[in-house]
């Protein structure tokens, strides 16, 4: 029998800013059934260190090592020395809901090995968004549905799109997984994280491995986006560069590199690489089959113009149907269109249901609002 109901798992790298902002969290929850491990790469951790002689927190569970490791490395280390029945896996910035518990409660009763939530999202102060707002907690609209998936079919789903996002597929990063399913990964593919993104990295192979997952249409786990963070640096359309020397990558990323995949760091070509090297660590190659080259090429040449000549390399040029390629540009070009009125005159509004908040110092502030939306609603 496991020690704890939840094991929320952080990887952590000279952020201890952010980081001191979850403990709060974890603390106002106060359940002995939740650990937090923190599995810390900072090179000089006497602050972090300090900082726990003063303070008592029975539920951390802290492990540092200075040792150069990658983003997978440092959070397959974290998830190893997790020892709940299911995992949670979170950024330092982000934001865990004090009713997340009692809903893994359920999960357990049921008999679900994995969730995945509606999410709430906040800016802490210094990011700044190209969709230009004032607000910094968003919440959008949700019901408390829980729908149950099929990790094939969302698999396939995400496929046809190239992994241009997580759509539905199992994910442990800002999700709930058992354990028990991780192993499995782990057994299989050496690793928790068999991608260089540890997000698709896992979520692309789980469906293989889990048995009941669900959608629950709360947020229970929302995205923090701090300013040198993915999500921050994605915020302004900065997500992007060359793929060597970066720690936070494998050091043979270029060597491994699928030709097909336009060699620059993007969120499109990230997730795109993961899905090849996940698939081919689990031996499920003739999935890949699947992976739809022209939404891929289309939505690169849409969002990442400046990088759009690496498309006539000659390991792509000829290699794709340019009909097809042609439609999807359009299409993707008149969801661009949508998306721009969208944000700028309904969401900004208010008339889908979304509320904002502004001047939200840090996630433990917007964690109470969030935890306070959802309380109003009756769940």
């Amino acid at each position: 029998m496991s020690e704890y109901l939840l094991s929320i798992v952080v990887p952590t790298k000279n952020r201890y800013k952010f980081l001191y902002s979850l403990i709060k969290q974890i603390c106002y929850i106060n359940d002995k059934r939740i650990e937090l491990v923190i599995q810390d790469n900072t090179e000089d951790n006497k602050e972090f260190e300090g900082y726990l002689n003063d303070h008592s927190f029975p539920f951390i569970h802290y492990y540092w090592d200075d040792k150069q490791y990658t983003v997978c490395e440092n959070s397959d280390l974290g998830v190893l020395h997790a020892k709940g029945e299911y995992i949670c896996f979170v950024g330092d910035d982000d934001i865990v809901s004090r009713h997340l518990i009692g809903f893994i409660e359920k999960m357990q009763e049921e008999g679900i090995d994995g969730a995945i939530f509606n999410r709430a999202v906040y800016d802490w102060p210094g990011v700044t968004r190209v969709a230009t707002h004032t607000f910094n907690v968003t919440i959008p609209r949700f019901t408390g549905e829980k729908i149950h998936l099929n990790g094939t079919k969302e698999q396939h789903k995400i496929l046809q799109r190239c992994g241009t996002s997580l759509g539905r597929l199992p994910s442990l990063y800002q999700g709930v997984i058992r354990k028990s399913v991780l192993d499995k990964v782990r057994d299989a593919c050496g690793t928790y994280f068999p991608g260089p993104s540890p997000d698709m990295g896992i979520a692309i192979v789980l469906p293989y491995y889990i048995g009941e997952y669900v959608y629950c249409d709360l947020p229970l786990v929302s995205s923090g986006a701090s300013p040198k963070s993915a999500a921050g640096l994605g915020a302004k359309h900065q997500h992007k560069g060359e793929l060597k020397n970066k720690s936070f990558l494998p050091s043979d990323i270029e060597e491994q590199w699928e030709k097909r995949i336009p060699m620059i760091w993007t969120a499109e070509t990230i997730y795109a690489q993961s899905i090849f090297a996940a698939l081919k660590n689990a031996k499920k190659e003739h999935n890949l089959k699947l992976f739809n080259f022209e939404y891929l090429y289309a939505g690169f040449a849409m969002f990442e113009r400046d990088y759009k000549g690496l498309l006539k390399n000659p390991n792509i040029e000829g290699t794709y149907n340019k009909g097809k390629y042609n439609l999807y540009y359009a299409s993707l070009f008149i969801q661009r269109i949508y998306w721009f009125i969208y944000n700028r005159t309904i969401k900004r509004l208010n008339l889908d249901g979304t509320k904002h908040y502004d001047d939200i110092k840090d996630s433990f502030a917007a964690m109470k609002i969030i935890d306070d939306e959802i309380k109003s609603k009756g769940f």
